[in-house]
């Protein structure tokens, strides 16, 4: 679970229609995937996720960003009829949990390598994901990616948002002096 995961972090450590440039400091430039091409939440997630191995800071702020903006159209999608596709559905929610938990794992690992802008990017957008799921999980539907995000970000008695900000709280520390005073 992402509880365990974020609790067993240290401390201190904490498509493809087209490629955006990514300029990190004190690496080589990197090609992400695109993601403003993306329609849905679940496509822009597919999308990270099929390329979570090589997403820069950038790229995964860009990520949480997107998917913030998704949230805010809200989950509405009818509920499906035929067996077949109830039974293809459930497994793409399943895959669609293990892809968000994918990337939030490689998000939290590489928050201490994040420069300034993408770090508070990246804590703003998913601050905005966790108000969004945070308030009650009934009202989405089971499987959306809110209800997914919910379990992830916010949990039970939000035990997982609390160590998932005091986690990136910490990793930011060294970051902090290089923040714009703006």
């Amino acid at each position: 679970s992402i509880r365990s995961f974020v609790s067993s972090l240290p401390h201190d450590s904490l498509q493809t229609r087209g490629f955006a440039h990514s300029h990190d400091v004190g690496r080589r430039p990197t090609r992400d995937p695109d993601m403003r091409s993306c329609r849905t939440a679940e496509e822009t997630i597919r999308m990270a996720y099929d390329h979570a191995d090589t997403l820069s800071p950038r790229g995964t702020s860009a990520f949480w960003t997107l998917v913030s903006r998704f949230l805010q159209n809200r989950d509405s999608r009818p509920p499906t009829r035929s067996r077949r596709r109830h039974d293809r559905a459930v497994q793409q929610r399943q895959q669609m949990g293990r892809q968000l938990e994918t990337i939030l794992v490689h998000t939290l690992k590489g928050m201490k390598t994040f420069a300034y802008r993408d770090l508070a990017q990246t804590v703003l957008a998913l601050a905005k994901i966790a108000k969004a799921v945070g308030k009650d999980v009934k009202r989405f539907p089971a499987g959306s990616p809110s209800h997914i995000l919910h379990g992830l970000l916010v949990g039970r008695n939000a035990e997982n948002k609390h160590d998932i900000f005091r986690r990136i709280a910490i990793a930011s520390i060294p970051t902090l002096p290089e923040f714009d005073p703006r």
